[in-house]
């Protein structure tokens, strides 16, 4: 019997390869910093070209996630914002259009509602437990638009479990300027400080 050209070159189709290159094509997501608070901390920043973060055209979007978000004071919301200066400051009040709806409940009332806000680019609209053991908050938070003079867009969806409530929130918003290059994010309670947490950031091809 002719051997088959794989035969012939000595493959064995019943092995188990481990494929160690990267991955590229849509949909690639690389991680560029991972950040874990475990003491109080006033805000999470993601500064382009710090840390080997970038916040530029290299990706056409970026990926925030959090994992249990824990504020130091009881009742404390999360909150986006960004930056055209590198994070020497941050836009605040009345710098951005953002629509915000949550859905919660206590067990025996549930309720839904939709808000608009113009402080902060994206919102978990809920205020968080400071009792560690219940969880904290949870968000992947999507920003568009980064690294070039264009709006930047910025979605988030946020999950936890608040003083009494358990809730979603799904929070759209932006930054409008379109000659604005923001290059810096911040997330931060709505005061005080993060008393926990872990906060990864990708670029996504």
């Amino acid at each position: 019997m002719a051997l088959t050209k794989v035969q012939a070159e000595g493959i064995n189709l019943a092995d188990t390869f481990a494929f160690s290159g990267t991955v590229t094509g849509a949909g690639t997501r690389k991680l560029l910093r991972t950040i874990t608070i475990s003491s109080a901390t006033s805000s999470v920043d993601f500064v382009h070209g710090a840390n080997d973060v970038v916040l530029d055209t290299t990706y056409p979007r970026y990926e925030i996630l959090i994992n249990s978000f824990v504020p130091e004071t009881n009742g404390q919301h999360i909150r986006v914002f960004v930056s055209s200066n590198s994070g020497s400051s941050f836009y605040g009040d009345s710098a951005y259009n953002n629509l915000t709806h949550r859905a919660y409940t206590n067990g025996s009332t549930t309720a839904t509602d939709t808000t608009y806000f113009n402080d902060f680019a994206s919102y978990n609209y809920l205020g968080l437990t400071n009792t560690a053991n219940k969880g904290g908050g949870h968000a992947t938070i999507e920003v568009s638009g980064i690294g070039n003079a264009a709006r930047t867009v910025i979605n988030g969806q946020f999950w936890g479990f608040g003083e009494t409530y358990y809730h979603t929130t799904r929070s759209s918003g932006a930054y409008e300027s379109d000659s604005t290059t923001i290059n810096a994010i911040r997330i931060a309670p709505t005061s005080g400080n993060i008393l926990s947490g872990v906060f990864k950031i990708y670029g996504v091809l």
